[in-house]
């Protein structure tokens, strides 16, 4: 069975080049209507943004933004192969939250690299938008642990430390001075994948809250540590939806142990 994989625009997963090219934009719609409230943006008439997201899947692919008439042209390149789109025309019709992207066909198991360019030099039509990626992966099995699932351990504990403390709901929450925090609604997906030699694997998901002073972190599996992971989230938002943090899959079958460790670089 194929399950979802959502990261939205804010999710440390997915990679902005030029950062500086890219903003998180409230959305402006004057009706109230809109169904997405913030997104990321880049304008052409400043530089080619370009977006990138990595995982380890199977299955299909989405790309969600919106599709406006200031949408100019963007490229798509999945492993490799490009596809190239016009931006929006005469015949479109005004969305915030359409898909600019899909591949029907099922991708196989193995790790996969998308990357979304805006390419448009029209004045009147710079702008690409970002609202989510969805990919998927294989699962016959997936068991959710929350925070307050007792195989969670939150350290460090003791008189006076700056350790994980629960905010009096579903989560945990870790302080630290001059780090920010990090919400960690620590959502464990072990997932099963089918792996290339045939056999089946495991994987994890992590998913928390993020806002302007979520921090930095990393995620640890068996001992490997990912790469520092920094939070796209620039805006305070009036919901507290779950973002995914942190995935991976391709795991051998058996026991794993995760690790995530608030603002890496001052431990």
């Amino acid at each position: 069975m194929l399950f979802n994989i959502t990261a939205s625009h804010a999710s440390p997963m997915v990679t902005y080049v030029p950062g500086a090219l890219w903003r998180e934009t409230m959305d402006g719609n004057a009706t109230g209507q809109s169904s997405v409230e913030t997104y990321h943006s880049t304008s052409a008439i400043q530089g080619e943004g370009r977006v990138f997201f990595t995982w380890f899947g199977s299955g299909s692919v989405w790309i969600f933004g919106a599709r406006r008439p200031s949408l100019g042209p963007y490229q798509v390149l999945l492993d490799g192969q490009s596809t190239k789109f016009p931006g929006f025309r005469d015949s479109d019709t005004a969305s915030d939250d359409a898909i600019l992207f899909h591949l029907p066909s099922s991708l196989p198991p193995a790790v996969h690299r998308l990357e979304l360019i805006n390419t448009g030099g029209d004045a009147l039509q710079p702008i690409l938008d970002l609202n989510r990626i969805v990919v998927q992966n294989e699962a016959p099995n997936v068991t959710e642990i929350t925070s307050r699932d007792p195989r969670c351990k939150w350290g460090p504990t003791g008189t006076g430390s700056k350790g994980w403390s629960n905010n009096g709901t579903t989560r945990q929450k870790h302080n630290k001075p001059c780090d920010g925090d990090l919400d960690a609604q620590l959502h464990a997906r072990a997932s099963k994948t089918h792996l290339l030699n045939a056999s089946q694997g495991s994987g994890i998901s992590v998913y928390g809250t993020l806002n302007p002073n979520s921090s930095s972190f990393a995620a640890i599996v068996d001992g490997w540590a990912s790469n520092t992971l920094y939070p796209n989230s620039q805006l305070w938002l009036a919901s507290e939806d779950e973002e995914l943090l942190y995935t991976t899959s391709g795991l051998l079958p058996g026991n794993h142990t995760l690790v995530v460790r608030n603002s890496p670089p001052s431990w």
